[in-house]
């Protein structure tokens, strides 16, 4: 299946535009910082995976803050390449496996602070209040 990109959720990874190519799997192969694309009230996404648990999957977009809880009848299946300008780009492959994984691990713990400082500065703004 391929999709075309739309949105900057998962930039810089995946861009607007990229034609993305679907392979259809099973859950259980689905592991850490792969990105995995299910489909919600007719509309495609495709996010992380941060955990596999059996019956869930639990997904985050590179530039969101928030953690998504997917049911594994949502899922459609795993991205295996994206086409940019012409370009395939492999996610199996050695490199974009690499930069793959080191978006993940770099934006993981940004969004987490972020998380932590506005959580906090709400304790704070409600104290005052």
């Amino acid at each position: 299946m391929h999709l075309r990109a739309s949105g900057t959720s998962m930039f810089p990874f995946i861009r607007e535009g990229d034609v993305l190519l679907i392979d259809e799997c099973i859950t259980d192969n689905l592991h850490t910082a792969d990105i995995a694309v299910y489909k919600i009230e007719g509309k495609s996404f495709a996010h992380r995976v941060l955990w596999n648990a059996k019956d869930f999957l639990f997904l985050k977009a590179d530039t969101h803050f928030s953690v998504e809880k997917i049911h594994t009848s949502e899922i459609t299946g795993k991205l295996k390449a994206i086409t940019r300008n012409g370009r395939v780009i492999d996610l199996s492959a050695g490199l974009s496996k690499f930069f793959s994984l080191l978006c993940f691990f770099c934006l993981l713990p940004i969004s987490f602070v972020y998380n932590l400082i506005i959580t906090l500065r709400g304790f704070r703004d409600a104290e005052v209040s």
